[in-house]
């Protein structure tokens, strides 16, 4: 078992709100960069293949259109398999 911890900074590239047929861009309503800190775990087998799970808590307020205070809060988990072995 292995644990993992760093620090991200992320860049928004684009966002989209879609309701029914209408699309709207909504991409002036964050800010463009978030920062925060991920935490997670990883297993490898002696076969190379492993599974992983990760949380990324967002540090910074990405909203730009009003008070309310917004972050980035994601769990992720995954497969993997290792090319050439360990």
């Amino acid at each position: 078992m292995k644990t993992i911890r760093y620090r991200y900074n992320a860049y928004l590239l684009s966002a989209k709100h879609k309701v029914e047929d209408v699309k709207e861009d909504i991409k002036s309503a964050y800010k463009t960069n978030d920062f925060g800190w991920a935490f997670g775990a990883g297993y490898i087998t002696r076969l190379g293949i492993g599974i992983n799970a990760r949380y990324n808590l967002g540090l910074g307020n990405i909203n730009d259109a009003s008070s309310a205070t917004v972050h980035n809060s994601v769990f992720q988990a995954g497969l993997l398999f290792l090319l050439g072995g360990r």
